[in-house]
């Protein structure tokens, strides 16, 4: 909530004193937007996918800046950057899950575990996204499309997977340690957070609706193609999927 309230007392300043100028032609437009977000890594292929698995992600609100250039009167080239906090939790029951952590063993290789049973899973990052895209606008000009890609830059991230209940072994259905409190496990070898990427790149696609003068509503998918990891440290890939719903006011158009 206090994120929130920071976000509206920086937002609602510049609308009010926003520059008014004739809108019936521009060829650039500069807004600021702030929206919601939601999503996290996803394992991929989704066959890898827990079959019980339950995702508890937070909607938190973001804040950003958006550039448009008319290329043509249906057609836009655009840009945003924008601030974003993203958590998620969930909690699956999983079967012989392995990680490898990059710490060598008397023979020279590294631990490889295999984890049987209940565990929770809890992702935050803090990142900076550069999206750049393409949009086009229907012959009413207020329902548009938006289709490019986009980078961003991880500031922070946490990524732990704790065990609650269950075993390890060292092998797929060796029974090594018997895990019955979450508390058994080291942090070092449940917190991969030191293994996360730096940053991340991806498509993102959406809709935009003008709803009233220079006020805009939207949502984006941005799918990443990156793992999270830069140390493989799953036998699959986490990739970033996220959903935006936004709302931007154009400050100046000329």
């Amino acid at each position: 909530m206090k994120r929130l309230i920071v976000i509206l007392l920086c937002f609602v300043p510049l609308v009010l004193f926003a520059r008014q100028r004739n809108d019936s032609s521009y060829v650039h437009s500069f807004a600021v937007q702030v929206g919601v977000d939601v999503g996290g890594g996803v394992p991929v292929p989704f066959s890898y996918v827990p079959p019980v698995f339950r995702p508890l992600p937070k909607v938190l609100p973001s804040i950003g800046v958006k550039y448009a250039f008319v290329l043509h009167p249906s057609w836009k080239l655009g840009g945003e950057l924008t601030y974003k906090h993203i958590e998620m939790n969930a909690e699956a029951l999983v079967e012989n899950m392995k990680a490898t952590l990059p710490w060598r063993d008397e023979n020279g290789d590294y631990l490889i575990q295999y984890f049987t049973g209940q565990a929770k899973i809890m992702m935050i990052n803090d990142i900076l996204e550069l999206p750049v895209y393409v949009s086009y606008s229907f012959p009413s000009q207020r329902h548009k499309i938006l289709l490019g890609g986009y980078a961003v830059w991880v500031i922070s991230g946490k990524f732990v997977n704790k065990p609650l209940l269950g075993f390890i072994g060292n092998e797929p259905d060796d029974v090594d340690v018997v895990i019955t409190s979450g508390d058994q496990i080291p942090p070092e070898q449940t917190d991969f957070s030191r293994y996360l990427a730096k940053w991340d790149a991806g498509l993102i696609f959406g809709y935009e609706c003008q709803v009233y003068k220079r006020i805009n509503m939207g949502v984006r998918i941005t799918c990443g193609f990156k793992d999270i990891f830069d140390f493989k440290v799953l036998e699959f890939k986490m990739l970033q999927m996220r959903g935006t719903v936004v709302i931007s006011y154009d400050l100046w158009r000329f």
